[in-house]
């Protein structure tokens, strides 16, 4: 699995540790399982020296982050006692402790990847994102951890609720198939149902939200509000099919689809267009020269050059 390297002070850790888990447990409780998480992170990192890209404790760190109010402390402290098994041939990382098994997929940006889950439901991962699941679901509840996009298509289980877990949001199906989107670096998470029915809880306040075909539910992490809109669910979907549709969104957020989708750094170097918001369809194959010459038509005055896999806009 190839990772960008993720640079962190223990200082850093630590503020997002307490970040996430300050209302979990008592300050004294809190230190001392941080502690204890580090402590094992730096012996298991100076034994695991074959380790590539990036040391165990920005592992065990980012798979936190994601799972973060979705898995207790006492639920991701037994982790950090899992054997890593890297495969350098291919983007999965299983986390082997017996009985609990993790798989990590991750897609890089310029591409996609299908998954089958072991109850044989199917997540199509959107570039730069990430998924993690057991390697066999339990008798009580199938559960999957989601940082990124993703279409799911569930197998229908009556018996055993199918949750996909992101930073925001608990969305539990029984056999249904939905788009989730949950970029860390996004100011929202969303979920759009294309067929069945799911239910989404916002973790923050608790609420549960019912949601029929062709809703979406867009969640604005800075207000804390959720809301519902009827939409077009193949035009949330459209990635799956290669195209690209955007509806009222903000120059930065295109900007930064766009460099999933190619695998592109892009710099938007002027802040003129920060408040800039767009809607836009790209269903007929358009490159990516005609795609950024379609978005400059409608935005007066900008401009964009590439140059060594770079995409400067002014």
């Amino acid at each position: 699995m190839c990772d960008i390297p993720i640079i962190m002070t223990d200082k850093d850790i630590r503020d997002e540790w307490k970040k996430h888990y300050d209302d979990t447990l008592p300050k004294g409780e809190l230190d001392e399982a941080f502690t204890q998480v580090m402590a094992s992170a730096d012996e298991l990192e100076n034994a695991q020296t074959k380790i590539i890209h990036t040391g165990l404790r920005h592992r065990i760190f980012r798979i936190a982050m994601t799972c973060a109010a979705a898995a207790a402390v006492l639920f991701f402290l037994p982790w950090i006692t899992l054997k890593v098994n890297e495969r350098l041939n291919g983007q999965e990382m299983v986390l082997t402790d017996e009985p609990a098994r993790l798989c990590e997929i991750s897609t890089h940006n310029g591409e996609t990847r299908e998954v089958t889950l072991p109850d044989s439901s199917k997540v199509l991962l959107n570039a730069g994102s990430v998924i993690i699941f057991p390697e066999r679901f339990s008798a009580a509840e199938r559960t999957v951890f989601l940082s990124g996009e993703a279409i799911f298509e569930v197998t229908h289980n009556q018996n055993i609720p199918f949750t996909v877990n992101t930073s925001d949001l608990a969305i539990q199906v029984h056999g249904t198939t939905f788009n989730v989107n949950a970029y860390p670096e996004s100011g929202s998470t969303a979920a759009t149902l294309c067929e069945g029915s799911i239910s989404a809880t916002l973790k923050e306040s608790g609420e549960s939200i019912l949601m029929v075909p062709d809703e979406r539910l867009s969640y604005d992490r800075t207000t804390g509000k959720a809301t519902i809109t009827h939409v077009n669910a193949a035009e949330d979907t459209a990635w799956k099919r290669g195209d690209m549709c955007f509806r009222s969104e903000n120059i930065h957020g295109i900007v930064k689809a766009i460099e999933r989708k190619y695998g592109l750094n892009t710099y938007i170097t002027s802040g003129k267009y920060d408040n800039m918001i767009l809607t836009a369809k790209f269903v007929h194959g358009e490159t990516l020269d005609q795609m950024l010459g379609a978005i400059c038509k409608l935005v007066p005055g900008m401009r964009y050059r590439i140059e060594n896999n770079c995409v400067y806009i002014r």
